[in-house]
């Protein structure tokens, strides 16, 4: 079953300041039970054979808290609003799993009546915090400012790197607005703009800055011994990938509103890029991943959108293309090469001056017919 909820509450202790908590959470719990009785034929198997039962859960809970503190005074021509805030979010999953088989008949289906039984179960999470900034300004909806300033960690990554600063900002002009732009009915709305900010990536799973231990049995005065062994290098200073991004745009709306086109360049460039790098074999371990590297992203994107009533009707349609080019511009100082994958899945080359992730491998002459 699912579980969604979402509450708040907002004071303004004093003029032109509000104060709001926001909670949520997400609850998920799912349960599996099934038991083949030893009459049922299986794949190239015919009955009798042996009973097999198996339980399995699922239990997925995510919640957090959002505390923002706003300030927006009553002006006549400016439009302020300055928002402080801290926002916290925790995920986990919980799974499980038992299976048995050798029942000694059909009667009881559950594995504590199974003599072979098998079991596992795991648990994963993460929390993310951040502690946020804004200020929204506007002059007779003419020209607009935002500036953000958020600091923020996960705890995927290393103890020592956790923490990442984002700084944006924007600005944006509606020069339709302006005196001297003449009156045109067919234009109803023109605004130039502009934003740079950064961004930051965690997508990378829970707990790859830490060592990953496997069990692992090993063999002590002729018996089995359970053990562990290290799957992975630990890396204390793995953080956050950086996107640092420029957008010049222009908004243009014609006849009321019915038809919008936007036209957007853009140039992002990505630093400390989360990637595997191969290492010695003698290490123990194939790759270890690290943050390396630098890409650039640009393009341009252009949009068309048309929107209009008839009678009861409304009709509406849209069109859009882009154009990206992206290229590696370093890698890790002298290595400017990045080979991935495996032998029989096949191999990925990222190079400095090309772009990211091109597929590596043999050229493929024919095929032997005898």
């Amino acid at each position: 079953g699912n579980l969604t909820a979402n509450a708040y509450v907002e004071v303004k202790p004093i003029k032109n300041v509000s104060f709001r908590t926001n909670l949520n959470g997400t609850l998920q719990n799912d349960r599996n039970h099934d038991f083949t009785p030893s009459g049922i034929a299986g794949f190239n198997n015919a009955p009798p054979r042996l009973a097999s039962s198996g339980e399995y859960f699922y239990n997925y809970t995510n919640y957090g808290m959002d505390n923002l503190l706003t300030y927006s005074p009553q002006l006549k021509d400016h439009k302020l609003e300055v928002t402080v805030g801290h926002i916290f979010q925790k995920n986990t999953v919980n799974t499980g799993n038992a299976t048995g088989t050798e029942f000694p008949d059909d009667l009881v289906e559950y594995v504590s009546a199974a003599n072979q039984r098998d079991g596992s179960s795991g648990m994963a999470a993460f929390t993310i915090e951040s502690f946020l900034s804004r200020v929204n300004y506007s002059y007779k909806d003419k020209y607009l400012f935002t500036a953000a300033f958020n600091r923020e960690a996960s705890s995927r990554f290393g103890s020592n790197n956790r923490w990442g600063s984002f700084p944006s900002a924007s600005v944006g002009w509606r020069v339709s607005k302006e005196g001297f732009f003449p009156e045109l009915k067919w234009l109803s709305d023109f605004k130039l703009r502009a934003s740079y900010g950064v961004t930051g990536n965690n997508n990378i799973g829970n707990y790859t800055s830490q060592a990953i231990i496997n069990p692992s049995n090993y063999v002590l005065g002729n018996a089995i011994s359970p053990g562990a062994t290290i799957g992975s290098f630990p890396n204390t200073n793995l953080g956050w990938e950086q996107s640092k991004q420029l957008d010049i745009g222009t908004d243009i709306s014609l006849f009321n509103g019915k038809l919008n086109l936007t036209a957007e360049y853009y140039r992002k460039l990505t630093t400390d890029m989360l990637l595997n790098v191969e290492i010695p074999a003698v290490a123990g371990f194939g790759s270890v991943i690290t943050n390396i590297g630098e890409l650039e992203n640009k393009g341009v994107e252009l949009g068309l959108n048309y929107r209009d009533k008839f009678g009861e009707v409304t009709f509406s349609s849209g069109f859009n293309i882009s154009f990206n080019r992206n290229k590696v511009l370093s890698i890790d100082g002298d290595r400017n090469s990045l080979l991935t994958g495996a032998f029989y899945d096949g191999y990925n080359l990222t190079e400095v001056g090309k772009p990211i992730g091109l597929f590596y491998g043999y050229k493929v002459l024919g095929i032997y017919q005898n």
